[in-house]
């Protein structure tokens, strides 16, 4: 072979190495962006096993993207303003993300509802196939069940002593309203529980409804049965209804009159989160999102919705534990929004004390942007032995925050009667109401969370527990037992900063 052939197939050669080398350098460069932009969607195990079970999930919640940063809602005065712009930052969020996906099942024929104040859709009864296909989806962040537990573990009925100071007494509410007037009046509190018996004697009166207007004073979440076989509500109750009776005492415990309630002249709305006691991480976000921005029980949240009659105050007597869909991720967007937008969002710590880490049940269980209240036995002063101890599992805050009376507390029940119960969820209500006459006495802290926490934080009474948990030395305020202490109303509002 002739110098000039050898050097023509060389130069071949090389041109071709070259192209091939060049293929294989954009073959690798693009799988390595389709294996970052097709990254499977993270799957909850319950879900596969239902499937390999051969028990396909009625129920599946889609999780996308969460909202970017809402810090400059916090630089918004007004505070109807400030609401509105939450609003519409989560909603616009979720429209503009949620898009391919709901076009895509709509085309696929699959039911759904849709969210905004947690950016997630509820799928019934998917296919395996679906679920399958959804996983592959670059816009799905999680897939989880949305399931039916039964828990049962709302409290009983407490035992009454004699002669002992009533938890409104103890807590200072009587001092309150009788030397400074303050009674709750212009707040509205939201509790989203079992329901309301909205003609109770004592109730009926704070209700923002009326008698013949429910819409945005009222919404009931259970639009299926949960597990109940039947219910006294029946299902999306167009005016408030009481399944259980825990709902309708907790709220009593807020506002309730003749000197069952901290801030008699509050203003209630509500929303039944459970059937008969059994809810489901999207009936909890669905009373969240209506506590945001109301709307009409038959109307569309996304477009209906008005932030202006929000809740100033939500009161949360009730736990989302892992066997229920809680593993901890199911409300982040929801608790910062809420918080973003000067909505308190006050929960029980659970009832699964005395251990420690046991506040382990959402919401209590990230406690950072939630205020989390414990149990004290008032009749001797300590706290309750089943009131749950921090630190808070999912985010290892303090937790709780503070303690409030919580062993036999008398309030209203269904029917026009009163019933002693115990529980953190008798605790918190306390704390709701607290709040309502802090913000009815001073208007210009409505809204600004932090700095009203930080009042009840540094006027509580301070106690102290021979149990240490976590880092925390028990002898510590604040500690994870009591918090910083128990409230103490008449300090909180009359501190001279």
């Amino acid at each position: 072979m002739g110098s000039g052939v050898r050097m023509a197939v060389q130069r071949l050669l090389a041109c071709l190495l070259g192209v091939f080398f060049g293929l294989l350098v954009s073959f690798g460069s693009f799988a390595a962006n389709s294996s970052s932009s097709l990254a499977a969607a993270e799957v909850a195990a319950e879900v596969r096993e239902a499937f390999q079970r051969g028990e396909p999930p009625l129920r599946v919640l889609l999780f996308l993207e969460e909202v970017g940063d809402l810090s400059e809602a916090y630089e918004i005065e007004d505070l109807d303003q400030r609401r509105r712009f939450v609003f519409e930052q989560v909603r616009d969020h979720a429209l503009e993300s949620q898009a391919d996906l709901v076009h895509f099942l709509k085309s696929q024929q699959q039911a759904f509802r849709r969210f905004y104040l947690e950016n997630a859709i509820l799928l019934k009864s998917p296919s395996r196939e679906l679920v399958e296909e959804l996983e592959r989806r670059p816009d799905v962040r999680r897939i989880s069940l949305d399931p039916a537990w039964k828990k049962s573990r709302l409290p009983e009925a407490g035992v009454e002593l004699q002669n002992i100071v009533s938890p409104i007494q103890y807590i200072q509410a009587d001092r309150v309203w009788r030397e400074l007037g303050a009674t709750g009046r212009g707040i509205t509190v939201a509790v989203q529980d079992t329901g309301v018996d909205w003609k109770h004697p004592l109730l009926a009166d704070q209700y923002r409804g009326e008698p013949n207007s429910h819409d945005y004073h009222w919404y009931d979440a259970v639009q299926t049965s949960v597990l109940a076989p039947s219910n006294p509500c029946g299902l999306a109750s167009l005016e408030p209804c009481d399944d259980h009776g825990h709902g309708s005492h907790v709220l009593g415990s807020i506002l309730g009159k003749n000197g069952i309630g901290v801030a008699p002249a509050a203003q209630w709305i509500a929303c039944r989160n459970m059937d008969a006691g059994e809810g489901r991480p999207s009936l909890y976000i669905d009373c969240y999102q209506f506590f945001l921005a109301p709307h009409p029980m038959k109307g569309d949240p996304f477009f209906d919705g008005k932030p202006e009659l929000a809740a100033d105050i939500i009161n949360n007597s009730w736990g989302c534990p892992l066997e229920e869909g809680c593993q901890g991720f199911e409300m982040n967007q929801v608790f910062r929004a809420l918080h973003a937008a000067g909505i308190a969002n006050i929960v029980g710590s659970g009832n699964e004390g005395p251990a420690c880490g046991s506040v382990k049940d959402l919401p209590a269980a990230k406690a950072s942007l939630n205020l989390v209240v414990g149990a004290l036995d008032h009749r001797w002063g300590g706290l309750a032995f089943f009131s749950s101890r921090g630190p808070a599992a999912f985010d290892g805050g303090l937790a709780p925050h503070l303690v409030a009376p919580g062993v036999s507390i008398r309030s209203s029940v269904p029917g026009g009667g009163t019933r002693s119960m115990s529980g953190t969820s008798m605790a918190t209500p306390h704390m709701s109401g607290a709040l309502a006459l802090l913000w009815s006495d001073q208007p210009e802290l409505r809204g600004k969370l932090e700095e009203s926490y930080e009042r009840f934080f540094q006027t509580a009474k301070p106690m102290r527990s021979q149990q240490n948990c976590g880092t925390v030395s028990g002898q510590d305020v604040p500690n994870h037992s009591f918090g910083y202490g128990v409230i103490q109303i008449w300090e909180a509002l009359t501190r001279n900063d």
